[in-house]
């Protein structure tokens, strides 16, 4: 590990000399060499049919009176091992076909037991599942039959510096981690003491190896208005590290560069922002990478302040784009399905999904109104015929040609 960390302490901190100088010679050079998503830009819209460029396939999860899923779930993690299912704080897995195995519903008091679940990931290899509590200084370690194992503690002061978001297993005996800085001062005021957002957490004892050679020094907070007053929401509303198979990537909200994470620690940059987040108009908005395919980077657009209207200030307006790795170009998406005559995607899921692939969760409900409307074909069809409503969802993978 401290291999690691020396390797990526030199080359990131040449890249992040490279990218602070907004405006620069050097800057220009990277930008001139790398991917450019240009924030302010109005990219069009492109229709591509998913079988022109991909293979599906439908996996629907088994129902039983065991493992029946609520509408609130998601999928945590899907690899050739195995598919795991969290919701409503409990867990359930799956093997690579859809087969039930299991349901993980620890939550309470007890020793071993979790009391709200925020943030899971699986080793699929050892056989170890990592759950953080949600405001607890905790990581519980259960094994894949749902037996608890041990906890993972950290002290008072070690949470506190720094809000400790997202966990991901990174190898057999590393998580890899992000930690939140909201900071002191006026939701306006940006400046941040140097500190790094990224950190391993090693499975055994807790310690924290900080990922040193990348530095946060600006805030990046999403905001909300409420009467023309600024409200600090946190930068925790989105993941900045993207798992994607095996490898790992690094986008930080206030990073004007998106990195790969490379073995021993080396850091090699894959994409870049304009306008910089150090200027006054590049911090309007966020570039948030969401996945790494062969042939396309999906990436969104993240606004950093949200106003409150009719008591609602999310939407699903975030533009989603793609970045096609052969062309050069870069376009808003819809794409759609020879199978599902109605269906048209301008969102897919990315979390932990196999290499080279997305997904998304049908609903059984939705399938079975769909085949009764003659809206199916092919395997999708044959899928739904032996559905009823009720049943749990239906995974939609799908692996990209490259």
């Amino acid at each position: 590990m401290l291999k690691m960390e020396k390797t990526g302490v030199i080359s990131l901190f040449f890249f992040m000399g490279l990218l602070a100088s907004c405006g620069s010679q050097e800057r220009k050079m990277q930008e001139s060499i790398l991917p450019v998503i240009d924030l302010e830009a109005e990219y069009p819209t492109k229709e591509i049919t998913l079988q022109d460029v991909s293979d599906i396939q439908y996996i629907p999860l088994e129902t039983n009176d065991n493992v029946l899923l609520s509408n609130k779930v998601k999928v945590s993690s899907i690899s050739d091992k195995g598919i795991m299912v969290t919701g409503d704080d409990r867990i359930w897995l799956f093997d690579s076909n859809g087969k039930a195995l299991r349901c993980i519903n620890n939550k309470g008091n007890a020793p071993g037991n979790y009391n709200r679940i925020d943030e899971v990931d699986v080793d699929w290899q050892s056989g170890y599942i990592f759950i953080k509590e949600l405001q607890i200084p905790k990581i519980h370690v259960y094994t894949l039959e749902g037996e608890a194992v041990r906890d993972i503690t950290f002290s008072q002061e070690e949470w506190e510096n720094g809000w400790l978001g997202e966990i991901n297993h990174y190898n057999s005996d590393y998580l890899l981690a992000a930690r939140n800085f909201i900071g002191e001062g006026s939701p306006s005021d940006l400046d941040l003491p140097a500190c790094a957002p990224y950190l391993f957490i090693d499975k055994e004892s807790g310690r924290q190896d900080t990922l040193n050679g990348y530095i946060q020094r600006l805030k990046a907070n999403t905001h909300l208005l409420i009467g023309g007053s600024m409200m600090i929401l946190g930068d925790y509303t989105r993941r900045t590290i993207v798992k994607c198979g095996n490898d790992f990537y690094l986008s930080h909200l206030s990073s004007d560069t998106v990195f790969a994470l490379k073995e021993e620690g080396r850091f090699e940059p894959i994409l870049v922002r304009t306008p910089s987040y150090t200027t006054k108009e590049g911090q309007k908005q966020y570039l948030l990478l969401e996945s790494v395919t062969d042939p396309y980077l999906f990436v969104s657009k993240l606004k950093s302040a949200y106003e409150l209207v009719d008591g609602t200030a999310y939407t699903n307006s975030n533009p989603h784009m793609i970045y096609d790795r052969r062309t050069g170009e870069t376009f808003l998406y819809q794409f759609n399905n020879n199978d599902f005559a109605t269906q048209k995607i301008g969102e897919f899921d990315f979390v932990r999904a196999p290499k080279n692939s997305v997904y998304l969760l049908l609903s059984a409900e939705d399938l079975v109104t769909a085949l009764e409307e003659g809206n199916l074909n092919g395997e999708l069809k044959k899928v739904a015929k032996r559905l009823k409503l009720d049943d749990n969802p239906v995974l939609m993978l799908i692996r990209w040609n490259c």
